[in-house]
């Protein structure tokens, strides 16, 4: 019988099975490569965005002139508002949608480049600086979708219209350190959750431009130092991505020099919804801070003409009356010039600012023809929160307490049924 010897090889069933193995691996290896490269691209893509949203951000808070850069959009380039993945973020803007279209132009990527100076750019895009929102004339694709804004994006909310109002929300106060130092206190900042860093920005409310910035901080609360008894403008965002509505808060409560009194602090958080007023000799009506006329707390003097006929010297000094808002008006609801009827008011108040006070003796002989003593007593007002008095004098002991009001029960009779709020 004939022995055959057995012969090591690969059979074709192994030949095949080692073939489409290698098929599988290679089809594994390029997929892999081109998901790493689309990957790339989006994460590029997202990065461009950003700075150009931050850049547009920019142009529109520095250049007034900004809605005039770029070209007009042809015909062709309104196309792109037909396209689902932009409409569906226009859709959700605020405001109405054709006059949002119409406010867009053309940037191409080398006057973006060029003439911009945002070194970024990397293809041309679709702008509206008005309303600082951007469109890339060309998608990039990613896991089965086209994006062309940033909106889109997983971290896409950085676009801040700016009527837009909720991103952030704060609340505002203050305290007066002493003559040249003041705190705005900026507390309960919350956002989305996104993050806990934020800066602010404020300025005096007169001022136009020049916003001063804070650095970056972590928390809900922030304090800044001023120097000037005016209305401030406060805005507290996170880069540009998020930001709150502007908030204004009124200084008041500080010595005014012209006056020679602190002066009255009225409306907002720090004066309990206290409305300024003033009679105009017929009527009460609601006037603002800054009217000269509110109050005068000096002993001026005016020249009047008495039942005689004759010109006499009279004291000029008129209070700062004030209504609260537990009647039908409401502070930040009614406007200056408005009549409020007398029926209607809410409860009275008068100004009375921070003083000092002291009893002393004095024989007043023209007075007391016997020779007796009366008891007097010496009132001056105080600067600020020291106890300098208005004539120079410093008194002894800490006088803390913030300005009172004095209500009073009739509205022309301010020493009747005197009763103090504080």
């Amino acid at each position: 019988m004939k022995n055959f010897k057995k012969e090591s090889g690969i059979t074709l069933l192994t030949l095949t099975i080692i073939i489409i193995v290698l098929l599988i691996l290679a089809g594994v290896g390029i997929t892999s490569g081109i998901s790493t490269i689309k990957s790339a691209r989006y994460t590029a893509f997202e990065a461009e965005m950003q700075i150009m949203q931050t850049e547009v951000n920019k142009i529109k808070q520095e250049n007034k002139e900004a809605n005039s850069l770029g070209e007009e959009l042809t015909e062709e380039q309104k196309q792109i508002f037909i396209v689902k993945e932009v409409q569906d973020v226009l859709s959700q803007k605020e405001g109405d949608l054709e006059t949002l279209k119409s406010n867009f132009r053309y940037f191409r990527k080398d006057y973006l480049k060029n003439d911009l100076k945002i070194e970024a750019a990397e293809r041309d895009y679709y702008i509206n600086i008005q309303e600082r929102i951007i469109i890339s004339s060309k998608p990039v694709e990613y896991e089965g979708i086209n994006y062309y804004m940033l909106e889109q994006m997983s971290n896409g909310m950085y676009n801040v219209q700016t009527h837009k109002t909720g991103n952030v929300e704060f609340d505002l106060n203050y305290e007066i350190v002493d003559t040249s130092k003041i705190n705005i206190i900026v507390t309960n900042i919350t956002g989305n959750n996104y993050t806990n860093k934020w800066q602010i920005r404020y300025k005096l409310s007169s001022n136009t431009e020049n916003w001063n910035i804070t650095p970056e901080f972590e928390g809900n609360s922030y304090t800044i130092v001023v120097e000037e008894k005016e209305k401030y403008d406060i805005e507290v965002f996170h880069k540009e991505e998020w930001q709150s509505a502007t908030k204004q808060i009124n200084i008041s409560g500080y010595y005014n020099e012209e006056k020679g009194v602190n002066s009255p602090t009225v409306g907002g958080d720090n004066g309990k919804g206290l409305i300024p007023i003033k009679w105009n000799g017929e009527n009460w009506e609601v006037c603002s801070e800054d009217d000269p006329t509110w109050y005068n707390y000096s002993d001026k003097e005016i020249t009047v003409t008495n039942e005689d006929g004759q010109q006499e010297q009279v004291p000029a000094m008129t209070w700062a009356n004030a209504m609260l808002s537990d009647g039908i008006y409401k502070a930040g609801e009614v406007e200056v010039g408005q009549v409020v009827k007398l029926e209607e008011l809410g409860s009275m108040f008068v100004w009375i600012p921070r003083y000092a006070y002291s009893i002393n003796e004095y024989k007043v002989a023209k007075n007391l023809e016997d020779g007796t003593t009366q008891n007097i007593t010496k009132v001056e007002f105080l600067k600020g929160i020291s106890n300098e008095g208005t004539s120079g004098n410093t008194y002894p002991k800490d006088y803390d307490a913030d300005s009172v009001a004095v209500r009073i029960s009739n509205s022309n009779d301010s020493t009747s049924s005197l009763y103090i709020w504080r």
